[in-house]
């Protein structure tokens, strides 16, 4: 679970409802999701890799996932429509995919997915909740669902010519119902394209069971280079479309809907907000206190190897009522406007190229949310023989395992203003395979998140051996739901500048991970002569540490505070054939860490930071506590209660003498503790009375270590990553340190 906090102080929940693709590991995509008459409904696509593997344009060896040399031979096509009720937390399937006689005279799966979905209210009559359908070529054509109690669903075609296989928006919007033709069927023996159509116009009808529909706009609005209509949204008085454009990039219209058909449409933008091809499609679009927001996107992911566009980040971009826009996520540019910067401060992707799509926003709770497509989850599988030399030799000295354990997973951010980003999840909610976030649904009940996962049931492992293919327990489409709990007491934050978070920290969190190197733990370091950046002091501080640690061969050891495991990977290095145990305050970090590191066992903190472990260590190291236990005491009891007499501490901390009963400014401990020998002292008090080693080290470390990220944050303004206000933020911030009185120290203690 993992929880964020809001203006009006209540915290925001996080936690999973449906994990493993509703018990089948085929279950990639909740492809669409609504709420409707008390339950949540979600629509699924089976099996998305398999489709992706027939055709033969790819980059990719060995196979992510176990596949059959025919996506047919898989035992189980036919896809599903799940409901749930969050009164009784209980999931039922609403819908399955009929088998029918196809194309060929042979029984066959009529649906392979549910792309789109929606309520619609016909004037004067009842709710009506509308599906669009994904048709396998060896099927029918694709079409529409409608119930109108969940239970009973008719079928009703839209196009019967042969050429539609699949639709991706569904909207409803001034008493009728509007759809696109997305998708249209392949000579290639697979199950079509499913971003290009035969038909690239907008379709309307304020009858969907009758099936009458026509056509509300020009075949591409009149653009042979628009080669599909691919979202649809209604925000006010308009109807907006967007295009797939993979020659001069996407475009947006809009209309108010009056008068006959077809309607007159206005482009409100144009060659992919002057950034061409690199916007080839608009993934997703949402309305934010009168402004739309537009999500781009380079269809499979960030890289189009049809068209050979990418890899490149999304963005986001805002449109004015008055139709003026300007970057809010992305690269700056020229445009016939003018030089125009990202206002939030942010490169496309939020600074990661692996953000492929911005892929659904929604609006929950007065924050606009963003979900990306992250594809870092393929970097294991890239042939690399295909690559050009230069990315074959990148990715050589960036190492996969590095990138993997850094950025893999898809990233959810939220904003109050649009302007000011914070992140709820970078790592797919702890899931380095949850690919991407498709859907989001605001309801009562809270927001409820659909996160793709197509790395199921059985994922290409390395062995010794070479390449194979064992089951994935992390693989298939999760839900997870986001909720308001009321009345709740603000956790302090743990940053290293103490405080309650402010506006600024997602980019705060990204400079952090970039500075530290991506090396899965934090701290001040200890900078020796010659110490060039704050990963080698990080590296040098921890192993100052466990050279001064006597630990005997098979001992076991506790760390504190794993973060991302960084420390645990090199305690297993260092002792090997000694058990270690990471705990972490970050226990939305957990399953990834236990992912990353299977040779080790991951606990998180109580809140009161206690640890819910019964167990004793003969070592535990513990470099900074200062920065995830509110109560210092606390530390030291449990620190006496999971040590065994004989057993060590190795302790790296910081005192600041300013501090109070209040708290500190720096550090998020509050006992008041401001001296280095009164820490001692109550150490030596819960029975830790003999001195191994001490060391006052604060200008090698603390002092240092301000000096170096100072001298970066000023090197990122100079570089243009962060703006003048980000960068003023961040040197307050250091400034602010600099004039605290803290001092560090480094001690080895044994427990009587």
């Amino acid at each position: 679970m993992t929880a964020g906090s809001d203006k009006k102080n209540r915290l925001i929940s996080y936690r999973l409802i449906s994990r493993n693709g509703f018990g089948n590991g085929w279950n990639a995509y909740p492809h669409s999701m609504a709420w409707f008459n008390g339950e949540l409904y979600v629509g699924v696509t089976k099996a998305n890799l398999c489709m992706i593997k027939m055709h033969k344009s790819h980059t990719l060896n060995p196979w992510p996932i176990k596949c059959p040399d025919d996506v047919w031979d898989i035992e189980d096509r036919q896809v599903d429509i799940w409901a749930y009720d969050p009164k009784k937390e209980r999931w039922r399937r609403a819908y399955r995919s009929p088998i029918i006689h196809g194309r060929e005279g042979r029984p066959v799966t009529r649906d392979i997915g549910y792309r789109a979905m929606t309520v619609f209210e016909p004037s004067g009559g009842r709710k009506v909740l509308c599906v669009a359908t994904w048709a396998p070529k060896k099927a029918r054509d694709a079409g529409i669902l409608t119930t109108e109690n969940g239970v009973d669903f008719t079928f009703t075609p839209i196009m019967e010519d042969g050429m539609v296989n699949t639709f991706r928006s569904l909207v409803s919007f001034k008493g009728r119902l509007y759809i696109a033709p997305t998708g249209r069927f392949s000579d290639f023996g697979w199950d079509g394209k499913p971003c290009i159509s035969e038909y690239p116009v907008v379709l309307e009808t304020d009858d969907p069971l009758g099936g009458r529909w026509r056509e509300v706009s020009e075949h591409g609005f009149g653009e042979d280079t628009n080669l599909s209509i691919y979202e649809l949204y209604a925000y006010g008085d308009f109807l907006y479309a967007s295009t797939f454009n993979p020659t001069t990039g996407c475009e947006v219209w809009k209309t108010d809907g009056e008068g006959k058909p077809p309607y007159r449409w206005k482009k409100i933008l144009t060659r992919g907000a002057y950034r061409g091809n690199l916007n080839e499609m608009v993934m997703s679009m949402c309305g934010f206190k009168g402004n739309l927001y537009v999500g781009t996107g380079i269809q499979n992911g960030g890289f189009d190897y049809e068209h050979i566009i990418g890899p490149a980040a999304a963005e986001i971009i805002c449109v004015r009522p008055d139709d003026s826009w300007d970057i809010i996520v992305g690269e700056q540019r020229h445009t016939p406007d003018g030089y125009k910067t990202p206002l939030s401060g942010y490169d496309a992707g939020f600074n990661k190229i692996f953000n492929g799509y911005i892929w659904k926003m929604e609006v929950y709770n007065g924050y606009l949310y963003a979900g990306t497509l992250n594809w870092c989850g393929m970097l294991p599988f890239l042939d690399m023989k295909k690559l050009p030399y230069t990315k074959r030799m990148n990715l050589k000295r960036w190492g996969i395992e590095t990138l993997m354990e850094s950025y893999a997973g898809c990233h959810l951010w939220r904003t109050r203003n649009g302007l000011e980003w914070e992140p709820v999840t970078q790592h797919g909610f702890g899931n380095p395979y949850n690919q991407g976030v498709r859907t989001m649904t605001s309801t009562q009940y809270g927001l409820f998140i659909g996160v793709s996962n197509p790395y199921g049931p059985e994922i290409a492992s390395r062995t010794p051996d070479g390449w194979e293919y064992v089951p994935n327990p992390l693989g298939g489409l999760e839900i997870w739901q986001g909720y308001v709990r009321e009345n709740e007491r603000r956790r302090k934050s743990s940053t290293p500048f103490g405080g309650r978070r402010r506006p600024d920290w997602p980019l705060y969190h990204w400079i952090n991970a970039d500075f530290f190197g991506y090396i899965g733990f934090r701290s001040v370091g200890l900078w020796d002569k010659g110490t060039r950046t704050q990963r080698e002091a990080c590296l040098n501080l921890a192993d100052r540490l466990m050279s001064l640690t006597p630990v005997v061969r098979g001992g076991s050891i506790l760390q504190l505070d794993s973060n991302e495991g960084g420390m645990v990977k090199l305690l297993l290095s260092r002792y090997r054939g000694s058990p270690v145990t990471g705990m972490t305050s970050f226990y939305w970090k957990i399953e990834r860490c236990r992912v990353n590191i299977s040779r080790a066992r991951f606990h998180g903190m109580n809140r009161d930071g206690t640890m819910p472990i019964e167990e004793t260590f003969d070592a535990v190291f513990a470099i900074e506590p200062c920065f995830y236990f509110n109560d210092r005491d606390v530390f030291i009891r449990e620190m006496s209660r999971v040590i065994k007499p004989g057993g060590y501490l190795a302790l790296f901390d910081l005192v600041d003498a300013n501090a109070s009963e209040a708290g500190s400014s720096v550090m998020k401990a509050n006992d008041g503790l401001n001296d280095v020998y009164a820490y001692l002292s109550r150490l030596k008090k819960a029975g830790f009375d003999t001195v191994e080693h001490m060391q006052e080290c604060t200008k090698e470390t603390w002092e240092s270590h301000l000096e170096y990220r100072l001298r970066y944050i000023e090197a990122l303004r100079q570089s243009g990553h962060i703006s003048f206000v980000g960068y003023e933020r961040f040197k307050t911030d250091v400034e602010n340190g600099m004039r605290a009185p803290v001092s560090a120290f480094m001690a080895v203690l044994k427990r009587s």
